[in-house]
């Protein structure tokens, strides 16, 4: 009989590529494709590739654009009743002591919330600058944030110094790391300039200068 259409492949033939697929199958399992790893989630309550925690450059460290400087006010008072009075106003205004080293006078707060609302001034100056080693965006308007207060006190002839400074930590997004970060944010010295008014007032200081 006369074979009609092409012909018939021989097993001979047929067999060594069904081995090769069959090993592939094997294979392809084994290296993870049919169980991808999960998308990195953050702390509870938020979604996936997103986190809250401090960061800045690559290096860890905080941008040298976004850390706040100390406001400086000396008094005609010893620096033993300056600092005693600090230390006193710190929780009464909503700031409760964290760190507090008593042979130096210093002193740093835990970071407690606020909110631009309460303020008539805004208490953030500009961002730094997006790019090189800096990959955090953030909004140009601060709405809500953190702060912590720190506190120092040295003697100086005729009575002390006090140096104050607000590190403040607001919502940025890391675009390296595709998530959201809280990032330092300098203080434009709104919060600092409310609390020592506030301790002048309480606790009767006078300044020797401005």
């Amino acid at each position: 009989m006369f074979q009609i259409g092409p012909p018939r492949a021989s097993w001979s033939a047929i067999l060594p590529t069904a081995i090769i697929l069959a090993v592939m199958v094997a294979v392809i399992p084994a290296a993870g494709f049919d169980n991808p790893a999960p998308p990195p989630e953050g702390p509870e309550g938020e979604g996936p590739g997103e986190t809250e925690t401090p960061g800045e450059t690559e290096s860890g460290a905080i941008h040298p654009d976004a850390v706040s400087v100390f406001l400086k006010r000396t008094y005609a008072a010893r620096p033993k009743k300056l600092w005693k009075a600090l230390v006193g106003e710190l929780p009464s205004a909503g700031y409760p002591p964290e760190e507090v080293d008593e042979a130096r006078r210093t002193v740093k707060t835990s970071f407690v919330d606020f909110d631009q609302e309460n303020y008539a001034q805004p208490v953030a100056e500009m961002p730094p600058r997006f790019g090189g080693g800096y990959t955090i965006l953030q909004m140009v308007k601060v709405k809500l944030g953190k702060v912590s207060i720190e506190g120092i006190v040295k003697p100086i002839e005729g009575g002390s110094e006090l140096q104050l400074r607000a590190r403040l930590l607001v919502q940025g997004l890391d675009r390296k790391r595709g998530i959201r970060v809280l990032t330092d944010r300098r203080s434009a010295g709104v919060i600092e300039g409310e609390f020592l008014a506030r301790l002048e007032s309480h606790q009767g200081l006078k300044r020797l200068q401005d």
